[in-house]
């Protein structure tokens, strides 16, 4: 029994890992993600200027043509000089650097008290990569991102007295 318990151990631990490294090597795969290490790299020889600090277990939505994933909690996003630096927790190694002019739309978010801003960057072929970082970083991301891509959406509490004041007529 004693001998038991540690190969059993041993045996959840693989099977845990192997699972881990296939989903992770799935989503990779979905989002084309070394697509967007191409697009986007990040080199040794590159120059990071890393401003405040990093946001970790972020969210993000992936679109292409019809096909949409919701990948929760999967990057870990810094603000820098130079634009986002993000870090898939799947793709530890292919981190990418997007530059604040590559950035399509920032909106400032406020759902159910959770206030966040959702940065949009198109890449190859239609595809749409949506980040979510902490409201907090709004301010750096405000200070680099063209006005005219910078935008704020109503509270959810907002929409609903907008949409109770002026229903639709049939």
């Amino acid at each position: 029994m004693f001998l038991r318990l540690p190969l059993a151990v041993l045996v959840l631990a693989l099977v845990v890992i192997t699972f881990v490294s296939a989903y992770f090597a799935i989503v990779r795969w979905f989002i084309a993600w070394n697509i967007l290490a191409r697009t986007f790299p990040v080199t040794p020889v590159t120059d990071v200027h890393k401003l405040g600090k990093q946001y970790s277990g972020q969210n993000g939505y992936y679109y292409r043509k019809g096909n949409r994933a919701y990948l929760n909690y999967l990057f870990r996003i810094e603000v820098a000089q130079e634009g986002l630096l993000v870090t898939g927790y799947f793709a530890r190694r292919l981190p990418i650097l997007i530059p604040w002019s590559d950035i399509q739309n920032v909106e400032d978010v406020d759902v159910l008290g959770v206030s966040k801003a959702m940065i949009t960057v198109n890449y190859e072929n239609e595809r749409r990569i949506i980040f979510n970082v902490p409201k907090e970083a709004l301010t750096v991301i405000q200070e680099n991102v063209p006005r005219e891509r910078l935008h704020k959406t109503d509270s959810l509490s907002q929409l609903i007295k907008n949409r109770l004041n002026n229903p639709r007529k049939p």
